[in-house]
């Protein structure tokens, strides 16, 4: 059997179409993200991100990730103080549930994370407390939880779920 040709390249608006297509798929296998947006093209795009990139498995987006500027605001600027604006956000990171197994989170993470390195920027990301997978994803690559905050969106109850902060391994 033939590997799939895989590549990890800057991401196109052209890509955004099957995106929002692949996180369908990822939201209903994995319930992320945890509410389906009003405007989903706009949710995986996010505005001004300081990089997004596609997973492509065999010339089509199979996943994504982006790096986005970290504010003074939220649970952040909670945890990190004024150190908070010497951080960028892993955001967005999904991938195919009929992809996996392929590397493609890890690969786009570590592309993420050299962005991050080349801006000197210190690397974060958050998750629902429940959403277990990813924890382990992430503790398995080696980022540390920094603390929860409660989320700055309700969910469907009108509740703010528990977000779980997570700071990249030393060595990214």
């Amino acid at each position: 059997m033939t590997r799939p040709e895989v590549t990890i390249r800057p991401r196109q608006d052209a890509d955004l179409p099957e995106l929002v297509r692949v996180m369908r798929a990822v939201h209903e296998a994995d319930r992320y993200p945890a509410i389906w947006p009003e405007d989903a093209l706009a949710f995986v795009a996010t505005t001004d991100p300081l990089g997004a990139w596609v997973a492509e498995v065999d010339g089509q987006p199979r996943g994504q990730v982006l790096l986005c500027a970290v504010g003074l605001t939220g649970g952040w600027a909670e945890v990190y103080g004024e150190g908070a604006s010497a951080l960028a956000e892993i955001k967005r990171l999904f991938v195919s549930p009929s992809a996996r197994g392929l590397g493609l989170a890890r690969r786009l993470m570590r592309v993420a994370l050299e962005d991050a390195a080349r801006r000197n920027l210190g690397a974060v990301l958050q998750t629902l407390d429940d959403n277990h997978v990813a924890i382990r994803f992430y503790e398995r690559a080696g980022w540390h939880p920094a603390g929860s905050v409660p989320a700055d969106w309700t969910d469907g109850d009108g509740q703010h779920p528990t977000m779980v902060l997570f700071t990249a391994p030393p060595d990214a």
